[in-house]
């Protein structure tokens, strides 16, 4: 009796542990079943053209019959659902990808996830169903990070894809959901798809730019402008929802000229709270929920911790009112303290000068300094890159470890200019795979691509420099024959390595 209550509880997690089975994949999700036989006959053809068998379960190293990690009873994603099975299925299918050019990679990463997102919407069930689904879908993208798609793939295309999970988050979160926990859940994932998409355009340029636009925001209450201001046409009120003390407003905001206590709005951002409401590029702000304020600088941080429902007072500019609102007699005498002495009016400034201090030139130098220092970690990436005499396929052998390697990746990529993402690009590395190299121990890295890459990089460097082999380097050639193993840990572990005859 004992025996029969004490394995009950293993038996139960065992099952809600257990990942999507291939049977349930090819009935439930058609076309992303379809996309992972591709990458099963891929690996299998690999594995041929080396001599080698495949493991069932296997595909680039990642192992699919492996139990679900326990999400603990207070996640709002259980292990058991819906979201979190297809989550950790498809966040397998992305890494398996990695399997070849940065190219390739984001080619079957995007087949991957449009196949899952058309299995998604193609489901026929309740609403709450759906809602799990896409909630798998964008916490394997997000968790993947999706580099190689983000990277190489076709912008277009993508954009294409995030604006469909967008628009069907979107009907999602306009209906009532009952379970609220899992909602917010849902949200704050959104959020850092959202944030990686934002991300895209720093790491990898102006062809990475993307929205994501997953839930529609509430049109703020226009405000009749004889409502405000005594009847002055001239003067409204706009009120926006500040969800957060931390919430951007997505406006661009600049000091008028001739005046101190307002501000002149330059850019509305297309997510900012003030998208769908009277306010226009050119108004001028006078006060922040009905505080004015001394300077450009107190009102921008008014803008900034405002929360809630905060409204401000703009002012059209007219012939009549070119914006010049308040003259610069009226400053009150504390504004007038912090400007004197320390900094010049913009009427003692040269042309073309602000009235700031000296930061702005700092960080335009800074800015071309980096810019310089850039374009000459492109240069050197050529140079190195362009050596002769070391093929990329066959020879040479590895004669030097996977932590050396990384030692000497980690080194270079602290040269000035130098990025990953340049790094990868020069070497037309996977940032996914280079990733795993960085962040292993030993040589369980063998088997990754970047690790012979990287390797041949460093040997061209070396020959480009003039250096001579370290006392390292040739105590490995003397001690390893062959070079070090280029098999992956599964395939042949570490201590399979040539050993020191001396042992």
């Amino acid at each position: 009796m004992s025996t029969t209550t004490s394995q009950q509880p293993d038996e139960s997690t065992a099952a809600d542990n257990a990942p999507l089975s291939l049977s349930t994949v090819k009935s439930r999700y058609p076309q992303l079943f379809c996309e992972y036989k591709k990458l099963e006959d891929r690996e299998k053809q690999l594995k041929e053209e080396i001599g080698e068998s495949t493991t069932p379960g296997w595909i680039a190293c990642t192992n699919f019959n492996e139990a679900l990690d326990d999400n603990g009873s207070n996640s709002a994603m259980k292990t058991n659902s819906d979201a979190n099975k297809l989550c950790m299925f498809l966040w397998k299918c992305l890494e398996a990808s990695e399997t070849g050019s940065i190219s390739g990679d984001a080619c079957r990463q995007f087949d991957i996830l449009n196949s899952a997102l058309d299995d998604t919407l193609s489901l026929s069930g309740t609403a709450a169903n759906k809602f799990e689904h896409l909630l798998g879908w964008t916490a394997a993208a997000t968790n993947h990070g999706l580099d190689a798609l983000l990277y190489r793939g076709d912008p277009d295309r993508n954009r294409v894809l995030f604006k469909k999970v967008a628009d069907e988050w979107k009907k999602v979160f306009s209906t009532n959901v009952n379970d609220e926990k899992l909602r917010k859940f849902a949200i704050w994932y959104c959020e850092c798809f959202q944030k990686l998409l934002k991300q895209a355009k720093k790491e990898y340029g102006d062809h990475a730019s993307y929205v994501f636009n997953f839930i529609k925001k509430k049109r703020v209450r226009k405000v009749a402008a004889e409502d405000v201001g005594g009847g002055n046409n001239n003067i409204i009120s706009i009120t926006a929802v500040k969800p957060h003390k931390d919430a951007r407003l997505g406006l661009g905001i600049a000091q008028v000229k001739g005046a101190s206590h307002h501000i002149k709005v330059t850019s509305i951002a297309p997510g900012s709270l003030f998208k769908d409401t009277d306010l226009d590029v050119g108004m001028i702000i006078q006060s922040v929920n009905n505080k004015p304020f001394n300077s450009f600088t107190e009102g921008s941080a008014l803008l900034k911790i405002a929360e809630g429902k905060f409204s401000i007072e703009v002012a059209r500019i007219t012939k009549e009112n070119p914006g010049n609102l308040v003259p610069l007699d009226n400053v009150s005498q504390s504004a007038k303290k912090k400007s004197d002495g320390k900094r010049k009016s913009n009427s003692q400034l040269p042309p073309g000068s602000s009235g700031d201090d000296d930061s702005t030139s700092k960080k335009a130098k800074n800015t071309v300094s980096y810019k310089t220092a850039k374009a000459a970690a492109v240069e050197l990436l050529n140079k190195i890159c362009a050596v002769e005499g070391i093929p990329p396929e066959g020879v040479p052998e590895v004669y030097d470890s996977c932590p050396e390697v990384i030692e000497k990746i980690n080194t270079f990529l602290k040269r000035d200019g130098i990025t990953k993402t340049n790094f990868m690009k020069a070497l037309n590395l996977n940032g996914k795979t280079l990733n795993k190299l960085l962040a292993s121990e030993g040589q369980e890295q063998a088997g990754n691509p970047c690790y012979k890459a990287a390797y041949i990089f460093f040997e061209k460097q070396r020959i480009l420099d003039g250096r001579a082999k370290s006392a390292a380097r040739l105590q490995n050639e003397a001690k390893y024959d062959s070079g070090f193993s280029l098999k992956s840990k599964r395939q042949a572990s570490a201590k399979k390595l040539p050993k020191d005859e001396s042992e």
